[in-house]
Parts: structure tokens; sequence; C-alpha cells
């Protein structure tokens, strides 16, 4: 029926391992979930950013292009004087 105490004792040993690694196991998958999640919102982040710095950037391009169209018509018009 039961085994000596060394076996219960190997026994016990072996379930409070197995416990320990479940608990080791839920501890880790509550973690990849959360940071899943947070991954998630680093990537929308990431989208906002890089959108507003490329809006940015071609409101900057367009403006220095505006600048040197203007800079070269004003040069054009003094040669022609």
């Amino acid at each position: 029926m039961f085994g000596t105490l060394a076996e219960e004792k190997l026994r016990h040993e072996h379930e409070q391992q197995v416990e320990l690694s479940r608990e080791c196991h839920e501890g880790d998958l509550k973690e990849k979930y959360r940071l899943a999640r947070v991954m998630e919102h680093k990537m929308e982040l990431e989208e906002k950013v890089v959108s507003r710095q490329k809006a940015e950037y071609d409101r900057m391009r367009a403006e220095r292009e505006r600048k040197d169209l203007a800079k070269s018509s004003r040069h054009k018009k003094r040669k022609g004087t």
C-alpha cells in the first residue's frame, strides 16, 4: 500500500518540484501575454511617431523647395535686368 519513508520523501519532493514548475510556467505565460500587449502598444506608438516625422519632413522639404524656387526666380530677374 504505502512505500517506505524514503520513497514517500522522494515522491513528496517530486510533487513539490512539479508544483513549482507549474507555478513558474504560469508566471511565464502571464509575462508573455503582458509583453505581447506592450509590444502591440509600442508598434502603434512607433507608427504614430514615424507618421508625424514623415509629415514634418515632407512639410520642411516643401518649404525648402518653395524657398529655393523663389530664390531662383529672384536670381533670374536680376540677371534679366
